[in-house]
């Protein structure tokens, strides 16, 4: 009897060590897969974390910088500030004492439809050496990025004609 009673307790612990062997390799493989999403979400978690931080810098950069900002704004060309720009030129033109005239505008648009539009003017101005002079320092001074593609200055028999052709970016 014995030895049936040590046969049977023998095949009882080896289910017994079979059935914790079993235990032990799905509790490994549970905490395998816990330990790929712990590593998932502290992941997660640190890009949450440097994305956080990223704002934050860009806003107390944007409090900083709002003065700058306004003036960088107040200084760029758009649709809005197009035909003030030009009056101001005219106005410019009759305080000098010329006979102005703005021949022609032009808008092209640069690269494939998302980058600035240049805008091409021609301008004519007749009268004094020191107005049609002064014209061409004003419009050097305009508070955007002027380009000046073309300017001549011609002694006439009524006095001093000018023409500028120029280019300006807009950004809308």
């Amino acid at each position: 009897m014995t030895l049936n009673n040590s046969k049977a307790r023998l095949y009882i612990l080896s289910a017994v060590a079979l059935a914790l062997l079993a235990l032990l390799v799905v509790d490994v493989r549970k905490m395998n897969s816990e330990n790929v999403e712990t590593a998932r979400l502290v992941s997660l978690s640190g890009e949450s974390e440097t994305k956080a931080n990223a704002a934050q810098t860009v806003r107390s950069l944007q409090a900083s910088a709002s003065e700058e900002i306004k003036a960088f704004e107040n200084l760029t060309l758009t649709n809005e500030r197009l035909v003030p720009l030009i009056e101001s030129v005219e106005s410019v033109g009759r305080a000098l004492g010329l006979d102005l005239e703005i021949v022609s505008v032009e808008k092209k648009q640069e690269g494939e439809g998302t980058g600035p539009q240049r805008i091409r003017m021609v301008i004519e101005a007749s009268g004094t050496w020191s107005g049609t002079f002064s014209l061409v320092k004003a419009i050097e001074t305009l508070p955007h990025r002027v380009m000046l593609e073309n300017v001549s200055l011609v002694k006439e028999d009524s006095g001093w004609s000018a023409m500028v052709s120029l280019s300006l970016y807009s950004f809308n």
